[in-house]
Parts: structure tokens; C-alpha cells; sequence
């Protein structure tokens, strides 16, 4: 990942064109980073047709809802991190997730690139443990 001086110098610029195009045409502008944003949330914060987030799971979302509370987010989550936890500290951090996704217009999850590791009965678990949790926070 690029350091913040190094996107503010070279990508963000580049956001801002695609974003004013985007706004030009009367299309949305959605950022995504399948990663932790944080050291970038105050310049996406910058991008005021920025209208969704697609970032990942370790994301400071408190922070980004500060920053953003209109946009549209998406988490995604890391199948590594799933299966390097026991279902009842991945329940507590999805219930974490939900929460703080309630300060959101729209908050959703993803979890990309499932492969034999994750795949099976630690996926099945998995939509338990995440269905469990929707059901707690609905």
C-alpha cells in the first residue's frame, strides 16, 4: 500500500479526475481498497462525490463514519481471518461490525477469494455464525 504523501501526491489527483467525470455523466463514484484504508480515509474524505466504500474488514469504520456518514460501505471480509479464529471471536466481531455498519446509509459484507481452506464445513459454520449475528442485530 502507498503511503498517504505518496497517494496524495500521485493517486489522488487522479480520484479527483475520475470523480468529477463520474459526476459530469451523473454516475456514482464509488473508492475501493481490499485492505485497511485508514491511512487514506481523510483524503477519500476530500472526494465529495464520493458516494460508497468497498475496503476491507481492518478498515476503521468509527472513524470512517465520522468522516463519511453518506456514503455506502462495504466490508470485506478476510477469509484467512476466518479461518484463523474460533466462530464465537468471529461472531463478536461481526456483531462489532454490524454495529458500527448501522452508522451508514447502507453497510453490506463480502467475503471474496473462499478456497479450500475456508471452504467446506468452516464456510458452512461461517454462515451460521453470520446469520446468528444478522438475527441478533435486526
Amino acid at each position: 500500500m502507498i503511503s498517504p504523501a505518496q497517494y496524495a501526491a500521485f493517486n489522488f489527483p487522479e480520484d479527483l479526475r475520475l470523480m468529477e467525470y463520474a459526476r459530469s455523466i451523473g454516475a456514482r463514484f464509488m473508492m475501493h481498497q481490499d485492505s485497511a484504508a485508514n491511512p487514506h480515509l481523510e483524503q477519500y474524505a476530500k472526494l465529495d462525490h464520493l458516494h460508497a466504500l468497498d475496503l476491507g474488514q481492518d478498515t476503521d469504520f468509527e472513524r470512517l463514519a465520522r468522516l463519511m456518514p453518506n456514503a455506502a460501505v462495504n466490508c470485506i471480509l478476510f477469509p484467512a481471518w476466518i479461518a484463523s479464529h474460533p466462530m464465537d471471536e468471529t461472531g463478536e466481531e461481526l456483531r462489532r461490525l454490524m454495529r458500527v455498519g448501522k452508522a451508514f446509509p447502507a453497510f453490506s459484507f463480502t467475503c471474496l477469494e473462499v478456497d479450500t481452506q475456508t471452504g467446506g464445513d468452516l464456510l458452512f459454520q461461517f454462515h451460521e455464525t453470520f446469520r446468528r449475528c444478522a438475527a441478533e442485530r435486526s
